[in-house]
């Protein structure tokens, strides 16, 4: 097979590149020794060195020394601080992979929070000091009757239950699920019993991960923050398709909007739009020509300039009818600017266009 075959082989499986455990010890060396390099505890690293790396086969290369460098930085960990500047040597060659300039993701992240609800709050143990160390701020609750109230007041990023019997956490956890600002987060419960129909029962409540007890801290980390890595995607997701709606939207009203000046320039009625401070802000042609104004003249005109019969104090009575009635039908006199009379019929339109109103008058001659 080719070389480049390979490469893109490898570079479609990124799990197998850099695998959760090995992003895991990466995250935390980062954590415990480069406090200027503070990256998201839920960073996909694998991801990022994807798109940081775009050729197939730097990304091999990179994931491949990474590999590398974290088993021989393992290997020198453990015999203490015999070997401290070949260790220092491994750290920042590790760095270097990690932060390079491509990488604009490896940035300090706000403080996440993690709510633990136990049936009995006692001091820290292995799982609540490694969370700590990760940079979460972890806050512990005793399950009672305020928990929910509680919880909703933290605004948590993700839930821990720490139950040794789930059925006293289910109903907890049916409450939260059904709570709009709390039913779409990660909640994970851990718990003595290991049956099948526990874990199911759970799963079925909507109970994001049924962990069975013991465990091991660093397992439950990981699934946490594989948890919160979904989520935190999903909310991207979420934001893009209503941007792309939006966007949607704008170019179908921008589409909208061009047919309709099309339609105005081309009426022979004479059409122009008033602001709610009686100022004409546009006009299509046959305004101008039966009126005898050029555009920039008529534009910035007050209403009382045009009409004989407008005060200009009836402005604000015909603005506020409007507003109500989103229409109004009247017969009047246009002024021309050379000095004549124009018996016309006026209807008035209430629109709103990018969030600013308006008054559209179509004039037609009597």
């Amino acid at each position: 097979m080719a070389i480049d075959a390979i490469a893109k082989d490898s570079f479609e499986s990124s799990s197998v590149q850099l695998s959760p455990t090995l992003s895991y010890y990466l995250r935390k060396l980062l954590r415990e020794q480069f406090a200027s390099s503070t990256i998201n505890p839920t960073v996909d690293l694998a991801t990022l060195l994807r798109q940081t790396y775009i050729d197939p086969q730097d990304f091999v290369a990179a994931c491949s020394d990474l590999e590398r460098l974290v088993r021989y930085h393992q290997a020198l960990s453990t015999q203490g601080s015999q070997h401290p500047s070949e260790l220092e040597k491994t750290e920042r060659e590790i760095l270097r992979i990690l932060t390079s300039p491509k990488v604009t993701a490896l940035l300090p992240a706000d403080e996440m929070v993690i709510v633990c609800i136990m049936e009995q709050v006692s001091g820290e143990d292995t799982l609540q000091v490694l969370l700590r160390q990760r940079g979460y701020r972890l806050e512990l609750l005793r399950q009672g009757a305020n928990t929910l109230p509680q919880v909703k007041h933290l605004e948590p990023d993700a839930i821990l239950m720490d139950m040794t019997m789930p059925e006293r956490g289910f109903e907890l956890a049916q409450a939260m699920l059904r709570d709009r600002q709390l039913q779409r987060l990660p909640i994970l419960m851990m718990s003595n019993l290991h049956s099948v129909s526990d874990k199911i029962k759970a799963l079925k409540l909507g109970i994001t991960d049924y962990i069975a007890q013991p465990v091991q801290a660093e397992e439950v980390v990981i699934r946490l923050e594989n948890q919160l890595q979904f989520h935190r995607y999903r909310k991207q997701l979420e934001t893009d398709n209503r941007a792309l709606r939006l966007q949607l939207q704008e170019q179908d009203s921008s589409r909208a909007m061009l047919l309709a000046q099309q339609v105005i320039s081309c009426s022979g009625d004479y059409v122009m739009f008033i602001d709610r401070n009686n100022h004409i802000i546009d006009a299509n042609v046959s305004a101008g020509e039966q009126l005898g104004y050029s555009h920039n003249d008529l534009v910035g005109l007050s209403m009382e300039a045009l009409d004989e019969r407008l005060a200009p104090e009836d402005w604000q009575t015909i603005w506020g009818h409007l507003q109500q009635h989103s229409s109004l039908n009247l017969k009047s006199f246009h002024r021309k600017a050379s000095g004549e009379s124009l018996e016309v019929s006026l209807e008035f339109k209430y629109v709103t266009l990018h969030g600013q109103d308006y008054s559209c008058v179509i004039a037609t001659l009597a």
